[in-house]
């Protein structure tokens, strides 16, 4: 984790969305000594949002739950796609 000041971070701003960017780091961005704000890719910030869509999901949190307590009971993507094939739900 990089923390850098908000002065840092304006001279250096294209170098550090870069690096976020390539590096999935996060920089964490001072202001006045004090945590202001965090600089993350867009793919990053994405994906956050989309866990926090997952985690606040009840159906989709008793399916997690579902599956950790039974993981035997998970159909295997191959045998999902063939099923879907050979009843014409999916090109062959």
């Amino acid at each position: 984790m990089t923390t850098l000041p908000l002065a840092e971070v304006r001279a250096q701003l294209s170098k550090l969305v870069d690096s976020a960017v390539e590096t999935h780091e996060r920089i964490h961005i001072t202001r006045n000594g004090r945590p202001a704000a965090v600089l993350l890719s867009a793919e990053d910030f994405e994906s956050l949002l989309e866990t926090l869509e997952i985690l606040s999901d009840p159906e989709a949190m008793a399916e997690i739950k579902a599956y950790r307590e039974n993981p035997d009971d998970v159909v295997p993507l191959a045998q999902v796609e063939a099923e879907m094939r050979a009843a014409g739900r999916l090109p062959s």
